[in-house]
Order: C-alpha cells, then sequence, then structure tokens
C-alpha cells in the first residue's frame, strides 16, 4: 500500500470561509487519485482554525485528515505550519511528500533529508502576491527558487504549461503539467433564471484587483455581486467595502456548495480582474454551469482560451479592462452550445487526467 501526505490545504475538503482554489484542487485531484489507485493511503495534514470551519465533510475512503496547530499572522501562519508538516512528514511512513504551493514548500528540504520522495505542485508565483511585503516577497522568492533547486529527490508540477515554463526556467529542472478539471456541478433549479448581476466569486485579496470591478459597476451603474470573504487580509476587504459604498454593489459574503452553484448559474458574466492566477478553478466552475466569463489574457492555455464561453483583456490595462466589459454588456450572454472542437477541449481538462498526471510518477 502506498502512503501519500499532503502539505498546503489549510482545510480539507474546500467547504469552508475563505477557501480557494488550491483547496478544490487539492479534494479534487485527491478524490481521482484514490478512485484511480486502490492501494493509496492518503493524509492529509490541514489547519486546525480552518479545519473546524469545514461545514460538509463526506469522508473519503482511505484518505485521513489531520488539522495542526500553527501560530497566528499571514507569514508566521505559512511558516509555522509548513516546519511542523515537514517534521512529522520526515518521521511518517509516507512514501511520497506533496506539497501544495510554492511557499508551503519552504520546509520540504527536512522530509527530503530522511529520504522521502517530494512532490510539490505550484498553483502561482506566491512571492508576487501583493499582501506580502517587500521583504516578504524577497524571502519567499529566494527560499521558494533555493527549495526548487535543492530539493532533487522529487518532482515538480504546475497547473499550467506556462506556469511549468517559469518554473523550468528558475529552477534549471523539469516541471511537470497537471491541469486542474472541469466539476461536475449539482442539479439546480430548472426555472431558475439568468439575473443581470456581474459576479465576482473568489477571495478579496489585493492581486485579485476587485477594485477594477466595483469602480466600473459603481460608475457605469451595472449591478455587481461580490461573493468572497479576505481570507488572512481584513483590511483589504475593510477598505473596498468603505470605498465602494454603491447601490451597485452588493457584499454577499461567503458562498459555499450549493449556493455558490446558485450564484454561479445566475450570473450574466463572472469577471475575474485579477492580475495574478495559475488555472483559476472559478472559471472551470462557470463553464461547468455555461456562464460566460471576463478575465487577463494569458492566464488560460490557449486551447481553453478560444471556448464561446472565455472573454479576455489586457493583463495590465484597466481601460482594456472597461473597454471588453462595456462591449460584454452589449451583447446577449447566454448558454451557447459547444461544438465538436469545444467539447475535443474539454475533455483535455478532467481530475481523471488531472490524478494521471500524478500516478506516473508513484
Amino acid at each position: 500500500m502506498k502512503k501519500l501526505l499532503i502539505i498546503g490545504p489549510r482545510a480539507f475538503p474546500a467547504d469552508f470561509v475563505g477557501t480557494s482554489g488550491v483547496e478544490t484542487y487539492v479534494y479534487s485531484a485527491v478524490s481521482a487519485l484514490v478512485q484511480a489507485e486502490k492501494e493509496l493511503e492518503v493524509t492529509v495534514l490541514t489547519r486546525t482554525t480552518y479545519q473546524e470551519q469545514v461545514v460538509s465533510s463526506t469522508p473519503l475512503e482511505r484518505v485521513q485528515v489531520r488539522g495542526l496547530i500553527a501560530l497566528p499572522g499571514k507569514i508566521l501562519e505559512a511558516v509555522s505550519y509548513s516546519l511542523m508538516a515537514s517534521i512529522i512528514a520526515a518521521f511518517s511512513k509516507a512514501d511520497v511528500v506533496w506539497y501544495h504551493t510554492a511557499g508551503m514548500a519552504i520546509g520540504a528540504w527536512i522530509p527530503a533529508l530522511f529520504g522521502k520522495k517530494i512532490w510539490v505542485t505550484i498553483h502561482s508565483l506566491d512571492w508576487q502576491r501583493k499582501k506580502w511585503g517587500r521583504t516578504e516577497r524577497l524571502s519567499f522568492r529566494i527560499s521558494s527558487e533555493f527549495i526548487m533547486r535543492v530539493v532533487r529527490n522529487g518532482e515538480l508540477f504546475a497547473v499550467t504549461e506556462a506556469l511549468a515554463e517559469k518554473i523550468r526556467q528558475i529552477s534549471k529542472r523539469e516541471c511537470h503539467v497537471a491541469y486542474p478539471g472541469i466539476p461536475h456541478p449539482p442539479h439546480l433549479d430548472h426555472h431558475m433564471k439568468r439575473q443581470d448581476y456581474l459576479l465576482y466569486l473568489g477571495r478579496l485579496v489585493p492581486e485579485k484587483r476587485v477594485e477594477w470591478l466595483l469602480e466600473f459597476s459603481a460608475t457605469q451603474g451595472v449591478p455587481c455581486l461580490i461573493v468572497g470573504t479576505h481570507g488572512n487580509t481584513p483590511d483589504y476587504e475593510k477598505k473596498l467595502r468603505q470605498q465602494y459604498q454603491s447601490k451597485y454593489v452588493n457584499w454577499y459574503g461567503s458562498a459555499i456548495g450549493q449556493e455558490k452553484w446558485e450564484v454561479l448559474a445566475q450570473a450574466k458574466y463572472l469577471v475575474l480582474p485579477s492580475e495574478l492566477e495559475g488555472f483559476p478553478i472559478t472559471i472551470l466552475e462557470a463553464v461547468a454551469m455555461r456562464t460566460p466569463s471576463l478575465l487577463a489574457h494569458g492566464i488560460l492555455p490557449s486551447d481553453f482560451a478560444s471556448l464561446p464561453l472565455i472573454e479576455t483583456f489586457e493583463a495590465s490595462s484597466q481601460e482594456d479592462f472597461n473597454r471588453v466589459l462595456k462591449q460584454l454588456l452589449h451583447k446577449r450572454a447566454k448558454r451557447r452550445p459547444f461544438s465538436t472542437n469545444d467539447r475535443r477541449v474539454l475533455r483535455r481538462y478532467t481530475w481523471q487526467r488531472t490524478a494521471s498526471s500524478y500516478t506516473a510518477f508513484l
């Protein structure tokens, strides 16, 4: 029986306030892995503070979850959790220690010293996140590059080819691609109709540039629904709420499970102004619901970006963001049927295929 130990997700499964695409990726990938590999046991090390907030938890066969206490604070939480989890991993019976995000892999050298095989899945370049200060970003970058170069007893993975290529340049070694998959949404009320609001669905953190959508909504008189919470950057959310007190801006809070799918199904457009993304899970969820989406050019793989439900704007230009969004609002947003080629593209993005990207290295 192979044993896999996972470090990185704040909670497992992903149904908790402040969840992110990383947690969804981990849960979906693990679900597919244990289905594909009957001789695999998985342990997921999470953080107690978040694990206690999980609202629904259907046990997965051969998967155990263990919450760890971490020190409070953005930096202390990440570092203390990673180091504690890495020490536990070093003395565990795990064959493979699987880190999610470059930031969480800062302790990967510890189990590596004990002969453990290491996997690191990189979801984005963590050191570029605006929530970190200049010194913090530099420290994260140096430590992440160090880990990717020195931990040779393992494999690097990235969620897109573009991200994998950046990692290859940084680490001077191979980085495999493990795309996320399109989910299977629950059955919703067939009487549910598309509404007029623009939807932002995700965490409220600086690199998401939610203010672009808020400013557009307030100045253009277009209703928008903001679904999500701050994660560990409460000051940013507080600032947004104070600055954008418009009748067109609706602050929804968190939406988990069925509730999330309902707001997504009724949105006119899903809008992600983000400048820093890996492969946004929210976009995959929107495609599953046939909800049109707008995000920055260059984030998605070219084949996925060519789907009829995907629109893009120039990543560095708020002016282009406004221009494209105005044009889209003059269109009639609707569920358009996929062509044969579109369906061929969609078949490349399944969680079963994600799992197969990893099983080759077990």
